[in-house]
Formats: structure tokens, C-alpha cells, sequence
């Protein structure tokens, strides 16, 4: 039987509940800063037939024309330090 659930009263109440849920079945995935990159690269190669820094490099630009066709991968991006070497300019 599902536990029952309850309608959060706040936007608070809302993010512990969601947070718990996360924490209590979400597992955990740790990457290494290479496979970071080799998943963004595989990713940009498959969608946009550019290399993983090009496609970092165009979205830290402002010149990505549809970041929302890779929004997976400038989110895993993200996991980056931002002054991580693949960010800077040729």
C-alpha cells in the first residue's frame, strides 16, 4: 500500500517534501571531470555535429542558437568549475 499523502500548505513545505523524496530514492551518480566531459562531447557530436568545448564555449558566448535542444548537457555543464580550462577562449 502507497503511503498517503499530504498537500503541502507552502512553497517551503513543497521543496522538504520533494527534497526528502529525492534523497530517500534518487541514487547517487558521481563523475569524474573526464567523463563529465565525454558525455558532453558524445551529447554535441550526436545533436549539433560540434565538439563538446565548441558547444560550451558558444553557450558561455550567447551564441548557442537553441540551448534548449541541449539543456541536459549545459546542465551537466554545470558540474563543472567554472573556471574549468574547456570554458576558455581559442
Amino acid at each position: 500500500m502507497y503511503p498517503q499523502i499530504h498537500t503541502p500548505k507552502s512553497s517551503r513545505d513543497l521543496s522538504r517534501a520533494m527534497y526528502t523524496w529525492c534523497v530517500d530514492r534518487c541514487p547517487i551518480l558521481k563523475l569524474s571531470r573526464d567523463e563529465i566531459l565525454s558525455r558532453i562531447d558524445c551529447a554535441a557530436q550526436q545533436r549539433l555535429r560540434m565538439s563538446g568545448p565548441e558547444l560550451l564555449r558558444a553557450y558561455k558566448a550567447g551564441r548557442l542558437v537553441d540551448s534548449g535542444s541541449v539543456a541536459d548537457v549545459i546542465v551537466l555543464a554545470n558540474l563543472l568549475a567554472e573556471d574549468d580550462p574547456v570554458f576558455a577562449s581559442r
